[in-house]
Parts: C-alpha cells; sequence; structure tokens
C-alpha cells in the first residue's frame, strides 16, 4: 500500500514539476487539470471501490471459492500488504456475524 501512496504523491509533484517550465495557458491548466482527475480517481479506485468490491465478492462465496479468492487476492497485492488487514477486517466481521 506504501508504494501506491507513493507513486500517487510522485504523479502529483510531476504535475507540478510539469507545469512549472510553462506559460499558464488555457492548455497547461487543462492538462494540469486533467492529470489531478486521473490521479483522483487512482486514489479512489485502490482505497475505496476495489476494498468494498473485494469485501462483497468474499461475503458472497463459501467454502473453497472463498478460499480461493482470499490467497488469489493475497498473492497479486504483493504478499499481502493492503490486503492482509483487509482480509482480517472482513474476517472479523465474519465472525461478528
Amino acid at each position: 500500500m506504501l508504494i501506491v501512496i507513493i507513486a500517487i504523491g510522485e504523479s502529483l509533484v510531476a504535475i507540478g514539476l510539469g507545469a512549472r517550465g510553462a506559460a499558464l495557458d488555457t492548455g497547461v491548466i487543462v492538462a494540469a487539470v486533467l492529470a489531478l482527475v486521473v490521479v483522483a480517481s487512482f486514489w479512489l479506485a485502490y482505497f475505496d471501490f476495489f476494498p468494498i468490491r473485494g469485501q462483497q465478492m468474499l461475503v458472497d462465496r463459501s467454502g473453497t471459492q472463498r478460499t480461493t479468492l482470499a490467497r488469489d487476492v493475497y498473492t497479486y497485492e504483493g504478499a499481502g500488504s493492503g490486503w492482509s488487514t483487509f482480509l482480517d477486517r472482513i474476517d472479523e466481521r465474519l465472525a461478528q456475524s
């Protein structure tokens, strides 16, 4: 998860540095705003949409399908940096149900 935060931060810095040397005309302003929208959408997708959808997918499955999905998510996330916490929370919520 830290690598995603760093990458998004570097994108914001790159937007500022790229616009720094240019004259602030309409094209530069539109490009900077669009770049900020793209970065914000990546942020929302990674930290808002994916965990909600992942939780929904885990709740909808049971048994072997659920175990397989949890394993795949953990593996593809790079040893589960962010997903391990996410999966722990899912397990706690399901245990309370």
